[in-house]
């Protein structure tokens, strides 16, 4: 009976311990390809910092696993650990199939209502230029007003700690350069997140009495489903155009922000 049990043990560990293995491969590519990004693009501390806690950790449990004691309450420890993780790539996975689904209900650029409110969702600037993902944004937000006179857009982003100007003042002067006539432009200057773009536009679109118009959210495809959450919450109605990205490295970096970015919201609304 005991070897019979030890056997069970032994299956048992080795089990959680391919787990644990297989989840933290995966975060771990995640993340050094986040911090990679960040060497060339700086954003902040935290990602770095996650980046060297995963490593840490992994390395720790890899190092000193087998010392632990086989204590029961160490392999309790090890398989809360190693369901954490698996819960991690699982739920990860999950949020990349709504944005998958969430990508087929969105209308073309083509499609946007002739007299529509465009909202364009702010990202990294690079001194007084959009970055990559911004400027996909912007381009297709001029497709929408180009054919369209009397299709009005608000941009929406405040100033990072590392940016000289407001994202919003950035995106007003590109789509200048695109042929946009600027009093078509509204810019909120104010938002720092998500939830911030989304409030204050409707603060906008009411302040200038436009809530009767068709309402087209412009952003990135993986930040579609988190406006539409928050737009839902609040009972409000809009259409949805996703700027793809043609770049998988900045894509899948994206992805892992986007992921820490929902951990963070439903964190707020639970406490």
């Amino acid at each position: 009976m005991m070897q019979k049990n030890h056997t069970n043990s032994t299956v048992f560990d080795r089990v959680i311990s391919r787990i644990i293995l297989c989840c933290g491969i995966f975060m771990l590519f995640g993340y050094v390809l986040y911090a990679i990004k960040l060497i060339i693009y700086p954003e902040g501390w935290l990602p770095p910092v996650a980046c060297a806690g995963v490593i840490l950790v992994l390395g720790a449990y890899f190092l000193f696993g087998k010392r632990l004691p086989q204590a029961k309450w160490c392999r309790v420890l090890k398989t809360f650990f190693a369901a954490g993780l698996a819960f991690y790539v699982i739920s990860f996975f999950v949020m990349i199939g709504v944005i998958v689904a969430a990508r087929q209900t969105c209308i073309f650029p083509s499609d946007a209502p002739n007299d529509c409110v465009v909202w364009v969702f702010g990202a990294k600037i690079q001194d007084d230029e959009p970055g990559n993902v911004l400027r996909r944004r912007l381009d297709t937000a001029t497709l929408i007003l180009q054919d369209r006179p009397d299709a009005l857009c608000i941009v929406s982003g405040g100033q990072g700690s590392d940016e000289a100007y407001t994202e919003a003042s950035v995106m007003r002067a590109y789509l200048e350069q695109q042929g946009i006539d600027p009093t078509r432009v509204i810019m909120e200057e104010r938002a720092t997140d998500t939830e911030e773009n989304t409030a204050y536009c409707m603060a906008l679109t009411e302040q200038y009495q436009l809530q009767s118009r068709p309402i087209v959210c412009v952003s990135t495809d993986f930040h579609i489903p988190r406006i539409r959450m928050l737009l839902a919450r609040e009972g409000y109605h809009a259409d949805y155009c996703a700027s793809g990205s043609r770049d998988i490295f900045t894509y899948y970096t994206s992805l892992v922000r986007e992921y820490m970015s929902y951990v963070k919201q439903f964190l707020q609304w639970a406490f």
